[in-house]
């Protein structure tokens, strides 16, 4: 028996996020917590975006760098997809 999916929440605009939508997830770091430091969200659950404030993000002006990566069966891994 499986369970069946339930649809996330989009954690900035609060709108279902349809089970066959393109989805994102998001993680949080801290700016300026001081010399030496790193802080990080602690929960090791990343936000749900939708695609519409992906969409939106972009047009602030943040730039994004995508990279695919593949699973190597071998290392248990992930590494960049070459492109072809």
């Amino acid at each position: 028996m499986t369970r069946p999916k339930i649809q996330n929440i989009c954690d900035f605009c609060g709108k279902e996020i349809a089970i066959d939508a393109q989805e994102y997830s998001v993680q949080f770091s801290q700016k300026g917590a001081g010399e030496g430091l790193f802080v990080k969200e602690k929960g090791k659950k990343k936000a749900d975006m939708c695609h519409a404030c992906l969409l939106e993000v972009g047009k602030t002006g943040y730039k994004f760098e995508w990279v695919t990566l593949k699973k190597n069966d071998e290392t248990g891994k992930w590494v960049p997809v070459e492109d072809e």
